[in-house]
C-alpha cells in the first residue's frame, strides 16, 4: 500500500486584481489594428477591436474597458487555483480523510481510488466536473463488467471527494450528491449452505476447524474476530468481540458495531469447552498446535490460512464438495448464515 500523508498541501489563493488590459497597435490582414490584451483564468487574452483607420486611441481605450468590465467586476475577491482532480485527491482528500481510516480501509479504498478515480479522471479539472459527465462514467464502468458493489463504492468515493470540495469552498455545489448505480452492473450469485451441506463439513473437520465453522455459521463471527478471541472474552454462553486479526497483526473491529455480544449455540459452547481442555491455559482459541500456520513475527494466524485449512479438510473425496468448490476466499465459498443447532431447522437450496 502506498503510504498517505497525514498533512494536506496547503493551497495557496490569492485576490483578482483590476486589471487595466494592454492597448497595442498591430498589423494583421495588410492594415493596423487595435487589438486588446489582458490575463484569464491563468492565461493570456487577446481580441482585435477595430482598425486604426476608423478607430482612435481613446475609443479603443474605451472599448477595452467595457471588454474587461465583467472581470473587474470580480477584483478584490479571492481566486482560488485551478485545481484538477487527481491533485484534489492526493493533496487534499487521501491525507484529510485518511486520519479515521483503519489500515484495511486505507489498503481498500485507498488502492481503490488511485486505480481508478485518479487513473480515469485525474486529469479534469475540479470545478469543471458535471453530475452528467460523473453519471456517464459510473455506466461506462458498469458496462465494461464492473460488480455492482465497486461501481457503488466508487459512486460514494465520488460524493465523499467532491463534498470535501464544496465544504473547502472549491466549487459551489457537489456534482455527485446525486448519483446511482446503473442497474447493468453484474451482481453476484450467491449460494446459501443447506442443512446437508452443514452436516457434511462438520462430520470430516477436526475439533478446531469445526470451532472456526460453527462460530462462522451458528454466531454470525467474522473470520478475524474468530481468530482474536481470548479466553477472557469468552463466557458460558456468550463472546465478547473486542478485537479482530488483520493480515497478522491484532487491531480493531470493523467499525464500532462490530465491538458486540454474540451468542453461543450449545454444541459451540460443547466445542470451546472441548478446545479448553485439549489447550489447557493458552491464552487464545487460535494457540498453536502442530497443524496450525502462524505467523512468524506475531505468532498469530492468518484467517486466510486457516480458511485454508478448513477447506482442505472438506475437499477430500468423500464430501460433497469435492471438484464443486475453490479454496480461494476466506472460507468456503458459501455465504454463512446463522444456523439453529437443531438440522431440521436449517433453511437453504
Amino acid at each position: 500500500m502506498n503510504k498517505i500523508s497525514t498533512v494536506p498541501k496547503p493551497v495557496s489563493s490569492r485576490r483578482r486584481r483590476f486589471q487595466r488590459g494592454s492597448l497595442q497597435r498591430r498589423k494583421s490582414g495588410g492594415c493596423w489594428n487595435w487589438i486588446a490584451y489582458w490575463w484569464q483564468d491563468h492565461h493570456r487574452r487577446g481580441q482585435i477591436l477595430g482598425p486604426c483607420s476608423s478607430m482612435s486611441h481613446a475609443e479603443a481605450l474605451a472599448e477595452m474597458a467595457k471588454l474587461l468590465q465583467p472581470l473587474n467586476a470580480h477584483a478584490g475577491e479571492l481566486s482560488w487555483p485551478v485545481l484538477t482532480i487527481g491533485d484534489w485527491i492526493r493533496d487534499q482528500f487521501l491525507p484529510f480523510i485518511g486520519r479515521k481510516w483503519k489500515v484495511s480501509t486505507a489498503c481498500t479504498s485507498g488502492d481503490r481510488i488511485r486505480t481508478h478515480l485518479v487513473a480515469d479522471l485525474g486529469s479534469l479539472e475540479l470545478q469543471s466536473v458535471s453530475r452528467d459527465l460523473l453519471q456517464q462514467y459510473l455506466e461506462e464502468k458498469a458496462a465494461r463488467g464492473l460488480s455492482f458493489s465497486v461501481v457503488d463504492h466508487l459512486r460514494w468515493d465520488l460524493r465523499a471527494i467532491f463534498r470535501l470540495a464544496v465544504q473547502d469552498g472549491y466549487i459551489p455545489s457537489n456534482p455527485a450528491e446525486l448519483l446511482f448505480v446503473p442497474r447493468t452492473g453484474s451482481r453476484p450469485s450467491r449460494r446459501v449452505l443447506s442443512g446437508e451441506h452443514v452436516q457434511a463439513m462438520l462430520n470430516v473437520l477436526p475439533l478446531r476447524e469445526q470451532l472456526i465453522v460453527q462460530l462462522a455459521l451458528f454466531s454470525g463471527m467474522r473470520p478475524g474476530e474468530i481468530l482474536a478471541l481470548q479466553w477472557k472474552h469468552v463466557a458460558e454462553d456468550h463472546v465478547q468481540v473486542v478485537h479482530r486479526v488483520y493480515r497478522g497483526k491484532l487491531d480493531q473491529p470493523k467499525s464500532e458495531r462490530s465491538k458486540r455480544t454474540v451468542a453461543l449455540s450449545s454444541s459451540t459452547r460443547q466445542l470451546i469447552d472441548q478446545w479448553r481442555r485439549q489447550q489447557g491455559d493458552s491464552a487464545d482459541l487460535e494457540a498453536a498446535s502442530g497443524s496450525v500456520r502462524s505467523n512468524a513475527q506475531t505468532g498469530r494466524q492468518s484467517y486466510r490460512n486457516a480458511a485454508k485449512d478448513v477447506c482442505v479438510c472438506i475437499l477430500t473425496p468423500s464430501t460433497i464438495f469435492n471438484g464443486g468448490a475453490s479454496p480461494t476466499r476466506d472460507f468456503p465459498p458459501f455465504v454463512m448464515q446463522p444456523r439453529p443447532d437443531n438440522p431440521e431447522e436449517w433453511t437453504g437450496s
